[in-house]
């Protein structure tokens, strides 16, 4: 009679018409291991010959094994490779290849992006496309991982590499039902073998081993393993955090004082790098010492790596304690049912162990793929922005292999953009734009830490067309730089023009059509043409210009070839304002000499005198005083011209001088008009003093005392064609050598030392007569002037503000402004030079 079986093989295939499984177990060897794909072959036999592997491939097949009590130990595996091995007798025999569910991950591959979770959230949300069991037994935190990128490889390969990076192990477990992958940290205690919390261990197993399931002939080793580790990395955003850390735990043996020395080490917060140094220590010492047991509990045989259990009654007492099974080997095989055989089931279960306590984790061995050129990508926003950046002027990408992606601004991590020039709030920023092409490296060829380090155009984003006009290969001797308004059409731009003899730069805003140009002026290049403007320079807008120097400005048409010498070079003017100033005290002089007004020449004095020291204590003239005089120079060889077909103005706070050393000629077509505050002095030195009214009248007043005419010879007054009138409100008195005529109201009086002698053709004596005249009257005006206080340069009036006015003559006056910020009046009848003093509010 055949022995008890002591398996039963469950498969997808039909069963027969006796209800039994169309395979029937013989044997299985194989291996599992924690972090490593269990591979089992399976010999099987059926009584039927036409098993296609289409029937089975991919499929999972589910094997029970009872142990010495008879309860069930259960194996669950994915058809991996199916092979028709011949026949025996009237069976025919078939060869199955068993892998976990897990290794259908490593048949694709793929390249995507995840952003913001930790590896265990990643690592979930890829094997949710697997309708397969996943189970955690994990106590340990997870950082965020900002970006990762799966890239090129399989789900498997991803999957691993993220384990072993976090410490994290995987290994299988199987019930009735199917088998899970088993996610395992072994920081807080694990599964145990179902059923078997502790296993005896016995020097000789023999015969007992049916009755009393038990461990035997065990054997331990240790290896020589590095006792420290040391890691460093960097991160933009902590740039002076020296983020170095060091972990040691030598074990007993004379190399444990070797380092390992990782960069990077790919952590971004010095105590996550803590933590992590810890954890490639572990790793590293994590083979340091096994424990190797035949095992005769049939319990063991599938399923049991990564589990733990209590090893008790071992010889050596140190040994009785916890163990993780690392790795299970297998040999079992069964006569065929048909068989007569009397034998016992054969069956060999090999355990590798490791002490519980040993900080278990898996070796890194899965590679991190690398990519060691540079990629390009495309930049993506949300919405209609057309840049998307952030303090640290990052950008977001889209990947060309980001099937995923949704160019939304969420498609890849921010990433930082390399510019030729970097400092602390200086340097070159211009940050790519929404649909532009950009070219990425990887900071140490890691697809985690892209880095954008150019542009390159595409034909959606075709090479610049300086003013809109220019395009290759016509311009190829146009180089510059050119923007492009956000959300709209116009733009600026900076542009060489190299075209041989025609060189020119140009400096442009579409706004205002705002432009400098220089060298070769010309309309813009098109087609390698572009038509004259001129040559030198031009500085022009279509809306306003300001021109402003702090410290002066120089405008000359005085010759600097090749801009040889000083930028200030002004000896034409300097020498211009000396003459004109020598000529005006010669002149002013004469005329005080001459009874005209005494001419006030300090003024030009001063200004003349800042010119000629402009540039003392520039880089051009160290150490020769203090110049930098905020005045306006303008020196032209040749003449300057100003011209408006409108008004004009010219106006000076306190002096203003006009020096000619020839002739210096006023003109006006309608009215000439000259006014003083306080009076008007006319000298010529040599010639005449003309004042002519060719058609009106020639009016000269003094509206408040005499007028005074003089001559060294003759005063000559006549009327061409009608009268001499003469009109006095009191008296008239003509004088010449003592003789006299005097006119009043009350009569005429002649008087003279010599004869009177009147001569008339007929004199009439008549009675007493007059004659009215209508004198001038003129009117009394007030010269009075006040001052007007405001905020800085706004129109806002400061009020309650204390002054103190100082007049020409000496006078002051003292007071508060009023609620529109003016002063008392400062001047009475006559017009003073005054100057104010603010001493803020009262």
């Amino acid at each position: 009679m055949p022995a008890q079986r002591l398996t039963q093989l469950r498969t997808p295939l039909p069963k027969n018409r006796f209800g039994d499984e169309a395979l029937v177990f013989r044997q299985i060897a194989g291996k599992e291991a924690i972090n490593e794909l269990f591979h089992y072959q399976l010999l099987a036999h059926s009584t039927r010959a036409d098993i296609k592997a289409e029937e089975l491939l991919g499929k999972v097949i589910h094997l029970t094994l009872e142990d010495q009590f008879r309860k069930p130990c259960h194996f669950d595996a994915v058809v991996q490779e199916f092979a028709a091995a011949g026949q025996d007798g009237e069976s025919f025999l078939y060869e199955l290849s068993l892998v976990p569910w897990f290794w259908l991950a490593s048949l694709g591959s793929d390249c995507r992006c995840f952003q913001d979770k930790t590896a265990i959230e990643i690592i979930q949300e890829v094997l949710q496309d697997y309708p397969y069991g996943v189970r955690l037994a994990l106590s340990g935190t997870f950082q965020k991982r900002e970006f990762c990128v799966q890239y090129n490889e399989s789900d498997f390969h991803f999957v691993c590499r993220l384990l072993e990076s976090e410490g994290v192990s995987y290994s299988f477990e199987h019930d009735a039902e199917r088998h899970y992958l088993v996610l395992d940290d072994f920081i807080s205690p694990s599964r145990t073998i179902k059923g078997h919390a502790d296993i005896p261990f016995h020097t000789s197993a023999k015969n007992r081993v049916d009755q009393e399931e038990a461990l035997s002939a065990s054997r331990a080793r240790r290896r020589v393993t590095p006792g420290t580790h040391v890691s460093g990395d960097f991160h933009f955003k902590r740039p002076q955090q020296t983020m170095w850390t060091h972990r040691q735990l030598p074990k007993d043996h004379s190399h444990a004082r070797h380092e390992v020395y990782q960069w990077p080490g790919n952590f971004h917060l010095h105590d996550h790098g803590q933590q992590v140094a810890q954890l490639r220590l572990e790793q590293q010492q994590t083979n340091f010492g096994h424990f190797g047991v035949h095992s005769h509990v049939r319990a063991t045989a599938f399923g049991a790596s990564g589990a733990m259990f209590g090893m008790k009654q071992h010889p050596q007492p140190e040994m009785n304690r916890r163990y993780i099974v690392l790795s299970s080997s297998v040999f079992l095989k069964e006569n065929p049912a048909t068989s007569s055989s009397q034998s016992a089931p054969e069956w060999r279960i090999r355990l590798q162990l490791a002490a519980s306590n040993c900080n278990f984790r898996p070796q890194r061995s899965t590679s991190l793929p690398r990519i060691d050129g540079v990629q390009t990508a495309i930049v993506t926003t949300p919405g209609d922005e057309e840049i998307w950046t952030n303090e640290y002027g990052q950008i977001k990408v889209k990947f060309h292999w980001d099937r995923n992606a949704q160019e939304d601004g969420k498609d890849s991590c921010w990433i930082r953009v390399a510019s030729g020039w970097g400092g602390a709030r200086w340097g070159e920023l211009m940050l790519p734009r929404k649909g532009q092409e950009v070219v990425v490296s990887f900071i140490d060829g890691n697809p985690d830490r892209p880095l954008v380090i150019g542009r390159v155009n595409n034909a959606k984003n075709m090479p610049d067309s300086f003013s809109n006009r220019s395009a290759l290969q016509g311009d190829i001797a146009l180089a510059g730089i050119k923007s492009r308004e956000l959300s709209g059409s116009r733009y600026n731009q900076m542009l060489f023009d190299d075209t041989a003899g025609e060189i020119r730069a140009h400096l442009e805003s579409e706004h205002g059509k705002s432009q400098l140009n220089l060298g070769f002026l010309a309309e813009p290049r098109q087609a390698g043409y572009a038509e004259p403007r001129g040559e030198g320079f031009e500085l022009r807008s279509d809306d306003w210009g300001t021109l402003r120097a702090a410290k002066g400005i120089l405008l000359s048409a005085e010759a600097q070839v090749a801009a040889a010498g000083a930028s200030l070079t002004r000896h034409q003017l300097i020498a211009v304002l000396e003459q004109a100033l020598a000529q005006a005290q010669a002149q002013a002089g004469n005329a005080a000499q001459n009874q005209a007004n005494k001419s006030d020449i300090k003024p030009q004095q001063a200004l003349t005198q800042a010119l000629k020291d402009w540039d003392s204590g520039s880089n051009a003239k160290k150490g020769g005083g203090q110049g930098g005089a905020p005045v306006i120079a303008v020196s032209a060889p040749a003449g300057f011209a100003f011209a408006t077909p409108n008004s004009g103005l010219l106006a000076a706070s306190i002096h203003l001088d006009l020096v000619a050393e020839q002739n210096q000629h006023l003109t006006a077509g309608q009215q000439l008009n000259l006014q003083a505050g306080q009076s008007i002095s006319q000298f010529a030195h040599s010639g005449d003093v003309k004042s002519i009214a060719h058609q009106g009248n020639h009016i000269t007043q003094a509206q408040k005392k005499d007028v005074l005419i003089a001559a060294n010879q003759n005063v000559k007054i006549s009327a061409s064609e009608n009268d001499v009138e003469i009109i006095a409100g009191k008296d008239i008195k003509l004088i010449c050598g003592g003789s006299y005529i005097h006119l009043t109201a009350g009569g005429i009086e002649l008087g003279t030392d010599g004869k009177i002698t009147m001569k008339a053709a007929h004199i009439d004596y008549l009675g007493a007569a007059n004659m009215a005249a209508e004198l001038p009257k003129f009117g009394k005006s007030d010269a009075g002037k006040f001052f007007a206080l405001t905020q800085g340069l706004t129109s806002t009036p400061a009020a309650g503000q204390k002054y103190k006015i100082t007049l020409g003559d000496g006078k002051i006056i003292e007071g508060i402004t009023d609620a529109l910020g003016h002063t008392s009046l400062a001047e009475g009848l006559q017009m003073h030079i005054a100057k104010i003093d603010i001493f803020g509010k009262k």
